[in-house]
């Protein structure tokens, strides 16, 4: 089967489309199945079960049919703890059995775990055929786990002088002992798309969206899976004083389905001091038991995805993140429809009289 022939097989997506987890996954197999050079894979987690098993087997058999194959992950997570130790063995079994084919896959490294073990890289971004005429990637906040499967979770699709820089970026991650901080500009100032990646970018991702924020006049939308982080509390309350009438909203995951415990037990005292600023919060994933993990930002003409929760936490420390700016006009629109899609199929929070702002701060 030629390429044009194997690439027919998938629906066509435009450029910055926005596709959710249950689209992705079977997007993703037949784009392995139609790569004809290299397929650059990175995920925060790899798990291997009866939702990734057909992802594994597209990866062999792109590697029989001579394609490289370059997997980036980080091996020691999961969100069961009872499956960490398991899920481990389990993948080092996967990577001895593909050992001697083109398959290669590594453990991202940074010399920063030495000092801080809990500093891990967070990007999740899948790049085929760079360096073609055909290249294409995805970035997100999807990871390859079968829990994600059942997430509300979101890749966006890139062709093109994109898809090379995320290229660029895996390349450098791949060969480096240090996940470094770096920055792509693609398009024209009209429409420009900016990839921005640190190893500390957790934070610096949340200065950006702050410094977005400052400017803002008419929209703010913001999704994100965690609430932890005084400055986005504070950009939100200085862009209200500012213009009253500014739209925000903010959607994150029902206290009853979080993976967060801290959010799962003490829910007002995170969501209150948001709601006091005079966003609109909504909670999503009661009726559907679905848990939110997407990031996706609108802020006016402005569109923000990619793998950054936007938390400022300093227990932890920032993670390598990558995330992806951009006033493409497509993209924004695709944004905008993605959260407010969320938000009708949630519930509205409704501001308590007491603010718990300290708290916040205390474990920010």
């Amino acid at each position: 089967m030629t390429l044009a022939e194997r690439l027919s097989v998938i629906d066509p997506l435009p450029n910055y489309s926005i596709i959710n987890a249950q689209q992705f996954y079977p997007r993703l197999i037949e784009e392995i199945n139609s790569a004809e050079s290299r397929v650059d894979l990175n995920f925060f987690i790899v798990q291997k079960d009866h939702h990734t098993k057909p992802f594994f087997e597209a990866l062999e058999n792109a590697a029989k049919r001579g394609v490289q194959v370059r997997l980036s992950y980080e091996k020691f997570f999961s969100s069961n703890l009872r499956a960490v130790i398991p899920t481990y063995f389990a993948f080092r079994r996967y990577a001895r059995k593909v050992h001697g084919t083109s398959i290669e896959t590594q453990r991202a490294r940074q010399k920063s775990e030495t000092i801080n073990p809990l500093r891990k890289n967070h990007k999740k971004f899948v790049v085929i055929d760079p360096g073609t005429e055909n290249a294409r990637a995805y970035v997100g906040g999807t990871n390859m786990a079968g829990h994600y499967y059942n997430w509300r979770d979101s890749m966006t699709y890139v062709t093109g002088d994109i898809s090379e820089a995320l290229a660029k970026d895996f390349e450098k991650t791949w060969n480096s002992t240090n996940l470094r901080a770096d920055r792509y500009l693609v398009g024209n100032p009209k429409d420009a798309t900016e990839i921005l990646t640190d190893s500390k970018s957790t934070s610096q991702n949340i200065e950006r969206l702050v410094q977005e924020m400052d400017t803002a006049n008419r929209t703010i939308l913001i999704e994100t899976s965690y609430l932890r982080g005084h400055k986005l509390l504070d950009a939100m309350r200085r862009a209200k004083k500012r213009n009253p009438d500014i739209d925000i909203k903010l959607l994150v995951p029902h206290p009853s389905v979080s993976n967060d415990i801290l959010f799962r037990l003490f829910p007002n005292f995170w969501l209150n001091p948001f709601a006091m600023t005079g966003a609109d919060v909504y909670l999503y994933g009661k009726a559907d038991n679905q848990f939110s993990h997407a990031k996706t930002i609108v802020v006016d003409d402005l569109a923000i995805v990619g793998s950054s929760n936007f938390v400022n936490s300093t227990l932890i420390g920032g993670n390598a993140e990558l995330i992806m700016i951009s006033k493409n006009p497509y993209l924004n629109s695709q944004a905008r429809d993605w959260i407010l899609g969320g938000i009708k199929k949630s519930e509205k929070y409704l501001p308590k009289k007491r603010n718990k702002n300290y708290v916040i701060r205390a474990l920010s």
